[in-house]
């Protein structure tokens, strides 16, 4: 008998600690302010990206890409002669390919020419130096230049920056809610990072055929990174 009372004690103690453990962790759980902060930085683009195409037509394949090989090496002397670095000149593709048009009266679709197209990428750290290559294309046998790109070298660096901002933020917003909670932040329970930087700022496209003159008003402005939290604080 007295041992079936000790156990009935034992089980007492053991649902009354659970009890407590319980109400404890339901107490810790509840007593959160939870915020999102949002940083921003402001930098200037250092690096700059454009492609150039070189485009032939014609109804001998040998012909038009030697066409095309001349006016490409042409342009890429120059670019070298501006300033631009050999491992900043890639070649993105070649294609050469047949140029088709329907025949309304047969109703199929005919060779009409060949087609060879060399588009190359240039990149350059210099806004003044982009101005003067599209200045340059639009000279040359250039076709078309398309996808210029803005960019940031050191992205990670400027956005950790940005995160800082974020959090300070976060901590502005979670102390204007303490104070009017009347209670005071005891620690950060949990941090999360909702955000991801861009890879560009800007594009655009030129078709250099159909333009009377030089792009030369080019503005890069300013490249904005973002980073954005959530913030747990226990109180």
């Amino acid at each position: 008998m007295n041992g079936f009372k000790f156990m009935t004690k034992r089980f007492l103690i053991l649902g009354l600690l659970m009890m407590l453990f319980t109400s404890i962790s339901f107490a810790d759980s509840t007593n959160t302010i939870n915020v999102s902060g949002k940083g921003s930085v402001y930098v200037k683009p250092d690096v700059f990206k454009i492609e150039l195409s070189v485009e032939n037509r014609g109804q001998d394949t040998k012909s038009i890409q030697e066409q095309n090989s001349k006016i490409s090496n042409k342009l890429k002397k120059d670019l070298l002669d501006m300033g631009v670095k050999e491992n900043d000149i890639r070649t993105l593709y070649y294609k050469l390919y047949e140029e088709k048009y329907y025949d309304e009266v047969q109703k199929i679709r005919k060779f009409k020419e060949y087609v060879v197209r060399n588009t190359i990428e240039v990149t350059t750290y210099d806004v003044d130096l982009l101005a003067k290559i599209i200045d340059k294309a639009s000279k040359e046998k250039v076709s078309t230049i398309s996808n210029i790109q803005f960019d940031v070298l050191n992205k990670k660096e400027h956005y950790n920056e940005a995160l800082k901002l974020a959090y300070k933020d976060a901590k502005s917003k979670a102390d204007a809610l303490s104070s009017a909670m009347n209670v005071s932040i005891k620690s950060v329970n949990k941090v999360s990072e909702n955000s991801t930087y861009p890879t560009y700022l800007y594009r655009k496209a030129y078709a250099l055929e159909d333009s009377n003159s030089s792009v030369l008003d080019i503005s890069s402005g300013e490249y904005e990174i973002d980073a954005t939290i959530d913030v747990e604080y226990k109180y």
